[in-house]
């Protein structure tokens, strides 16, 4: 990062950087200074399961049905969606590379081989943050290990976003194994209001919350 810091980069970088995991890191701090998005993505060296390729992963419509783990506060019809790897940002959290963002935004996280005790920690960590303090809510993506070794994800999330009034919602198909999709970060997305559930509309993928 401070090698990074010595670089003249462009203002305005219309370039996507790809990938996952470690990659969070370079995403967040690239969209710290350039305001440039992201995609939350396999690696184009991954396998990458039907329906994408590397000539088709931008067309795909696909439909994921979230579950919703606590309603929380009313989100706003359009919202910042970021996100990546839990233990990447938190190692930002306190370094003056922390994100910094000013508008309401909704986090995506997934992570892997991380004990449950070890992500309870690293929550909390987040939640007394400046960076968390404009989130509106979390979606969450494969947390890959951890959840074999407790009953369920509400166990571990529900209660710790109960507490901070945040919409939280669990099964987003993107993570550290398959059904990895594409999902586009550091853009507004539209929450559109429909009689039995509202819609997440992200360039890549749709999210259903039921």
């Amino acid at each position: 990062m401070p090698f990074l810091d010595e670089l003249s980069l462009p203002k305005k970088n219309n370039k996507l950087l790809w990938g996952y995991s470690d990659l969070s890191i370079l995403q967040f701090y690239l969209f710290a200074r350039t305001g440039a998005s992201w995609v939350h993505s396999p690696m184009l060296t991954s396998k990458l399961e039907a329906p994408y390729t590397k000539k088709n992963i931008y067309k795909s419509k696909k439909t994921t049905r979230l579950k919703v783990l606590n309603k929380g506060k009313k989100l706003n019809k359009q919202v910042l969606l970021i996100g990546g790897n839990l233990a990447c940002l938190c190692t930002l959290l306190g370094t003056k590379w922390e994100p910094k963002i000013n508008t309401p935004y909704i986090l995506f996280l997934e992570d892997i081989n991380e004990e449950p005790y070890e992500i309870d920690r690293m929550l909390y960590q987040l939640s007394h943050s400046k960076f968390f303090q404009k989130c509106q809510g979390v979606l969450l993506g494969h947390f890959t290990t951890a959840f074999k070794k407790i009953k369920n994800i509400e166990v571990l999330f529900s209660g710790w976003a109960k507490a901070r009034k945040l919409f939280l919602a669990e099964g987003v198909e993107a993570g550290h194994h398959e059904k990895n999709h594409p999902i586009l970060m550091g853009s507004k997305v539209s929450l559109q209001k429909g009689s039995s559930r509202n819609i997440i509309r992200l360039e890549g993928c749709q999210i259903s919350l039921d």
